[in-house]
């Protein structure tokens, strides 16, 4: 017999397999004794082989399908044989020279689900795909061939048809002589195995793509802060040729040492807490080339076990967006700066511009008071009315700049919105007539009366749009119609869709608030639909000849869509040309609480028979919707024969008129010519009539008073005015109505003695023009200090002071005045000029000691109305003027932040005089807070104190004591040039100034 191994080194076979028993076990006691029966089985097993080497030799197929006696040594070589084969945790087969299946052990056997008998004789192909047979018969015959061991893995198909990997050894099969007889394949599982590595290495692949790749720069380093690895664009970043050069190195080999030190130290944080620093802007500092900016992530590096073992992190670079912000600062300064410098510009062209206009339009009214030729008197007008085209400029220019700069706030107070809106369109109505126009004003009845919100920008962008279809109708009317803009009936008339431009959808308002749309519709000339766009832009016109034709800058609407678009609402317009044009706007209101209006008066015009008379259809609508909401028993006629003929024919019945409200201007026969015919009828001639015209002609109220014409109204007419005059017409006591004092000053003022505290020579002339002309006796200063100096040296019954002056400015000049008349008991009149002509001017003039305030240019009439003004109040005397005592901050109430009601108390005119000063406030209160940041930002300690200095008498007007607590400790912090301290208390003093303000919003 022969020797079915050969020299196979059955010693290293088995040392082999117990390696691998003892990488499978656990050390417990099972396994323990599983190692010691494999110890045992190997003894036996070199034994057999000891026994198997001296006998006979023979096929190998006698060794395993022979019968033999076990008690032999050959029978008992068998059973260690099998016995150790099949207790192996590996599976082997043995093949013949022609790959037939001689042997196989018991765990191959099992894999195969075949018996050893079933198995004997097969070949590869008789058990794997082709594929598969044709590669293991390549290399059994390699082996044979070659008498070599070939140790790989492989994929292998089991019995179910699972593939899977193993790893295999397979050797030649030798008889005694060495002779090649088969080859023996071991083999075992490793599918698990293969998984990992091919995971492993497509994490390689992953990590590797990643690293070579990315354009961030990406970095592993070990406890020493030592890099382990680097990816590809961060060793290009260090200028290196590969990654592999970083490998031991650390930051102090490549940056400078504060920089490394740096680096260090936050590497040990993160290695210590375990925190990562998630995306910090690092500066870069390099011995070799400029700084650089970047933006670094370090995460801890942790093993498999949870160890921190290093650090891993990812930097981008963002040197270039750090110059970008760093550009965009110093733009925005600049720009900051630029606008600083144009506000200021702005400003100082006011005064300047307005100083000349000074004299212009004073000269020119002293010149209309001389003797005039005609011609002279043209000339003059066109003087006049070009200053006053240039102060309208000035003032648009002014607005525009506020908005623009963001510094614009609206107001909210209550108001009668028909009285505002109507009282509005009024003042346009000379305007309107002097062109022949039309001029009417419709608001929806079912409106309230009283809104909230800034009634002065509302008559702002009115007077805007209502100005300019005047300018641009030649003929025809003008209407301005106020409706409710949430009415689906006013959405579907007015839908601003269907004139192809956009305009945002309306959104829910807040409860106890109302949007109202208004509309300016004219006759005029029409926008083509090209320029539709363009008219809303800044300095824009629909076309550059209707600048030449028609003047203006191009402001108007601009502003008026800014100013819309605070109000939070939109503003768009429908146009044809040769037609007219229609703007719109939205604005939202807040609902104020109304009066409830006394019923009784409209108890007695219930049901009263009244006639209208008037040939413009928009005026007999608008008259009669007023008429039917008072429920009046209102007709309609348009023409002054048809009402005349109708009055005739209701006398002769049960029920005949009892009011006319008749037109004056009307073709054929006007309304003088229609009331005559009803004084000289015998049936009419009691009748009362209210006049109505277009343009208040100088003789038609004496003809008014002639006739017995009850009352004479102008057009657009205030729904007030004329429910007031319909209760005079029939002799009815209006209970709501109030008295409006006159603004014309007495006739017997007496002459003065005036001191003039003026700087400006035209300025000076203007002035003393006035005032001699009234027969006063007028002093000369040309500063604060000649002024303080001319008051000690004889008394005068008035100072006019201007407030901005060499030397010593009104202000100061006044406080000057002021406690040299406390000192003798003694009250001297000053009225504050100028022309700065800022929000809040006359507010800072009343709480500097000032007694009214007049900007220029001088306007003659209200120089003596301002005069008369101040010498029909009471002067008050040092015992009514005590010193006031400002407290300390850390006296000042906490919770106390104004208190109207003192406030009230301590002003000579009560809520009359405080509800404007509290609306100056708001205005002036942020306009200080900025003047206190530019003079901080500049250093300026002078204007520092002089803008806390305001600020703190503005806001002693409400008690503020807070305010004024913080404001005096700034003001003497500034005197003192401590402006670190300044700087310390800004934060405090905004903070105050801002819940004043916000108090005085909700008094409002």
């Amino acid at each position: 017999m022969t020797d079915p191994t050969g020299p196979f080194d059955l010693q290293s076979a088995l040392q082999k397999v117990r390696s691998r028993l003892v990488a499978q076990t656990d050390g417990s006691a099972d396994e323990e004794e599983l190692l010691a029966a494999w110890d045992q089985i190997a003894r036996r097993a070199e034994a057999a082989e000891s026994t198997f080497s001296q006998l006979p030799p023979q096929q190998p197929s006698e060794i395993f399908i022979d019968s033999q006696d076990p008690s032999s040594a050959l029978g008992e070589t068998r059973i260690l044989y099998h016995t150790l084969v099949d207790n192996l945790p590996i599976n082997l087969v043995l093949k013949d020279l022609h790959g037939r299946r001689v042997f196989a052990n018991e765990r191959y056997l099992q894999l195969h689900q075949m018996t050893l008998q079933e198995l004997r004789g097969k070949t590869d192909f008789d058990i794997f795909p082709e594929h598969l047979a044709k590669a293991y018969q390549l290399d059994d015959q390699q082996v044979i061939r070659e008498g070599i061991v070939l140790h790989d893995t492989e994929p292998y198909l089991a019995k179910d048809g699972n593939e899977c990997w193993i790893e295999r050894v397979k050797a030649p099969v030798r008889d005694a002589q060495g002779k090649i007889t088969g080859v023996q394949l071991l083999f075992w599982d490793v599918t698990e195995r293969k998984h990992l590595d091919q995971d492993l290495e497509k994490a390689r692949y992953l990590l590797n793509t990643l690293l070579n790749n990315i354009p961030d720069s990406i970095y592993f380093k070990d406890r020493d802060s030592r890099f382990i690895r680097i990816s590809r664009s961060m060793a290009k970043k260090f200028h290196w040729k590969n990654a592999e050069i970083a490998v031991g190195k650390t930051d102090a080999d490549i940056f400078t040492s504060e920089h490394a030190a740096n680096a260090r130290a936050s590497e040990l944080e993160i290695m210590e807490t375990g925190v990562p620093m998630v995306a910090e802007i690092e500066r870069e500092t390099w011995a070799d080339r400029p700084d650089s900016w970047c933006s670094s992530t370090k995460m801890p590096l942790r093993d498999d076990a949870g160890r921190i073992v290093g650090t891993f992190g990812i930097t981008r670079d963002v040197t270039d967006l750090k110059r970008t912000e760093q550009e965009l600062k110093t733009a925005k300064e600049a720009a900051d700066a630029a606008n600083q410098a144009k506000s200021d510009f702005l400003a100082n062209m006011s005064h300047e511009i307005r100083t000349p206009m000074n004299g212009i339009i004073g000269m020119a009214d002293l010149m209309a008071h001389t003797n005039l030729s005609i011609e002279q008197r043209d000339y003059l007008r066109t003087i006049k009315d070009s200053a006053d085209s240039l102060l309208r400029i000035i003032n648009d220019i002014l607005d525009f700049s506020k908005i623009e700069a963001g510094k614009l706030e609206l107001e909210e107070t209550s108001f009668n919105l028909r009285d505002c809106v109507g009282r509005t369109v009024q003042t346009l109505a000379v305007k309107a007539a002097e062109k022949g126009l039309e001029l009417a004003c419709r608001i929806d009845p079912h409106l309230p009366n009283q809104v909230a919100g800034d009634p002065v920008r509302l008559r702002q962008i009115v007077v805007n749009l209502v100005g300019n279809a005047i300018k641009f109708t030649q003929q025809g009317e003008v209407v301005v119609e106020v409706t409710n803009a949430d009415d689906p009936k006013v959405i579907a008339i007015t839908n601003p869709l269907a004139n192809g431009q956009s305009h945002l959808p309306l959104e829910a308002l807040d409860a106890g608030a109302i949007r109202l749309q208004f509309a300016v519709r004219d006759t005029g000339i029409g926008i083509p639909s090209e320029k539709v766009q363009t008219v809303f832009e800044e300095f824009a016109q629909a076309d550059v000849s209707t600048t030449r034709q028609f003047g203006g800058t191009g402001l108007g609407l601009a502003i008026s869509a800014r100013l819309v678009d605070l109000m939070h609402g939109n503003i768009w317009l429908d146009s044809q040309v040769g037609v007219g044009t229609t703007f719109y706007f939205t604005a939202e209101f807040l609902l104020a609480d109304a009066a409830v209006a006394p019923t009784e008066n409209l108890d007695s015009l219930r049901g009263l028979p009244t006639i209208v008379v008037d040939d413009n259809n928009t005026n007999r609508q608008i008259f009669g919707e007023m008429l039917d909401a008072w429920q009046l028993n209102p007709t309609l006629v348009a023409s002054a024969p048809a009402a005349l003929a109708e009055l005739q024919r209701a006398a002769s019945t049960e029920d005949p008129y009892r009011l006319v409200l008749l037109d004056c201007m009307m073709p054929h026969m006007d309304g003088f010519a229609l009331a005559e015919c009803i004084r000289q009828s015998p049936l009419l001639k009691g009748l009362p009539i209210i006049m109505i015209s277009s343009a208040a002609r100088a003789d038609d109220s004496q003809r008014c008073r002639e006739m017995g014409i009850q009352r004479y109204l102008t057009k657009p007419v205030l729904q007030s005015d004329l429910f007031d005059s319909i209760l005079d017409a029939m002799d009815i006591r209006s209970h709501h109505a109030t008295s409006t004092p006159s603004l014309e000053p007495g006739g017997n003022q007496r002459p003065l003695n005036i001191l003039l505290a003026e700087d400006g020579l035209v300025n000076q002339r203007v002035a003393i023009g006035f005032l001699s002309r009234e027969g006063h006796n007028v002093t000369l200063a040309r500063n604060g200090i000649e002024a303080v100096m001319e008051v000690a040296r004889q008394p005068f019954d008035l100072v006019l002071m201007d407030l901005q002056m060499p030397e010593m400015d009104g202000v100061e000049a006044t406080l000057e005045i002021r406690v040299r008349d406390r000192h003798l008991g003694i009250h001297t009149p000053i009225i504050a000029m100028t022309a700065a002509a800022m929000d809040g001017d006359r507010e800072r003039c009343l709480s500097a000691g000032m007694d009214d305030y007049i900007s220029k240019p001088i306007n003659p009439s209200q120089l003596q109305a301002v005069i008369a003004g101040v010498f029909d109040r009471e002067p008050p005397t040092a015992a009514a003027a005590p010193e006031r005592y400002l407290p300390p901050l850390e006296l000042a109430n906490p919770t106390q932040i104004v208190d109207l009601r003192h406030a009230i108390e301590r002003i000579d005119g009560g809520w009359e005089l405080l509800e404007p000063l509290t609306s100056a406030m708001r205005q002036e209160g942020p306009i200080l807070i900025d003047q206190i940041h530019h003079a901080l930002q500049m250093g300026d300690c002078k204007s520092l104190a002089r803008a806390a200095h305001t600020l703190k008498g503005s806001a002693d007007v409400f008690a503020a004591s807070r305010v004024v607590a913080v404001s005096i400790r700034l003001e003497e912090l500034a005197r003192a040039n401590k402006l670190a301290e300044c700087r310390a208390l800004l934060d405090e003093l905004q903070d105050e100034v801002e819940a004043m303000l916000e108090h005085l919003n909700r008094e409002a």
